[in-house]
């Protein structure tokens, strides 16, 4: 689901809890490359950091990256490109840390 939709149903879900219970807590997956999907059609760093934003804005708690169905990923050296790769990511979340 996109970050609006989720941040849509959190909403409703969260006007029907009982006064004084805490606001329901987000952790919202996302994937660099869909599963199942055989080439990368897009620039996942560029849409992430997009989603990543949309989510901070929404005040969900955390996103996690999923990189395991990223079919360029082929050998260690890219694997441990991995982290240098999604940096933008980061900026997204913080951009005063930097």
């Amino acid at each position: 689901r996109t970050v609006a939709d989720v941040a849509v149903a959190v909403a409703a879900m969260n006007a029907r809890r009982r006064p004084g219970q805490r606001p329901l807590r987000v952790f919202h997956r996302t994937f660099a490359v869909r599963p199942n999907q055989a080439e990368v059609t897009d620039d996942p760093v560029a849409r992430l950091t997009a989603e990543v934003e949309a989510a901070t804005a929404a005040g969900f708690e955390e996103v996690i990256v999923e990189c395991n169905f990223d079919p360029r990923l082929t050998d260690p050296d890219r694997w441990l490109a991995v982290p240098e790769t999604y940096l933008p990511l980061l900026d997204a979340v913080a951009p005063d840390a930097a």
